[in-house]
């Protein structure tokens, strides 16, 4: 199993000090919910992954402070990887448990540019029907944990300005993750990602939890993430990711 800087859970900052700002979060929770009632199957953000969920937004003083960050052009490039598509490598490895769910490996995928991923999906499910995934990906990039969870960001509002978000740093800056909500044509996705530097410092390892819901659905889906994705990024903070499984 990998090894990952151990960070306090209770100290992600999801409604500390920005309690005045959730004003924020729960109108972005309603465009997201009228997304999916009123504009239905218009595509609100296109991406090879599609992403969803997050409760809270930064204060303006982080804001101000990630839009001047020197390193946000590289961190963009690190999350723009991350939504690119490795040559097409299936697989039928070995499974994880998470929750008391089991997870089959189902994709083994690596190329020069955008690394190595490993995808795990519930028993049972395919790659091209799944409600939850797990997934391990070495980029091959250096940049602090924060400059990649900012990219992220900057990438996600490329796309769509309002898309709610959290980014929530270890207290020793050793990972930094990050979690938001998207809609895509008839699929919803929440996804929590959780970045931190490889044992060697050349690439930077990126964990991936992430669930779907289609078609009907997706409203009922997008009203329950904002009673639960607090806990649910938890978990996903305590979670011991299996090492990365190099394709042949």
């Amino acid at each position: 199993m990998s090894t990952q800087p151990t960070v306090d859970a209770e100290s992600i900052p999801y409604a500390t000090a920005v309690a005045p700002a959730m004003a924020k979060p729960k109108r972005s929770w309603l465009s997201i919910i009228l997304a999916i009632v009123v504009i239905g199957p218009i595509v609100t953000m296109v991406g090879i992954v599609v992403l969803l969920a997050c409760v809270a937004a930064m204060g303006s003083t982080a804001q101000d402070e990630y839009q001047a960050d020197g390193g946000i052009e590289q961190s963009t490039d690190v999350s723009r990887v991350s939504y690119q598509p490795l040559p097409q490598a299936t697989a039928q490895g070995p499974t994880i448990t998470y929750q008391g769910q089991p997870f089959l490996l189902k994709y083994v995928g690596s190329s020069d540019d955008s690394g190595e991923l490993n995808e795990y999906i519930l028993v049972g499910e395919t790659l091209e029907n799944w409600t939850k995934m797990i997934a391990v990906r070495r980029q091959p990039i250096a940049i602090e944990p924060i400059e990649a969870a900012r990219g992220v960001v900057e990438y996600l509002q490329e796309q769509n300005a309002d898309t709610p978000f959290t980014i929530w740093p270890s207290d020793d800056g050793e990972s930094c993750g990050v979690d938001f909500a998207v809609v895509e044509g008839d699929v919803a996705e929440l996804s929590v990602f959780v970045y931190h530097r490889s044992t060697d410092g050349e690439n930077m390892v990126c964990c991936q939890y992430a669930e779907r819901a289609y078609g009907d659905e997706r409203l009922p889906f997008v009203e329950g993430l904002e009673h639960r994705v607090h806990d649910v990024s938890k978990q996903v903070l305590q979670f011991n990711f299996p090492e990365l499984i190099k394709s042949n």
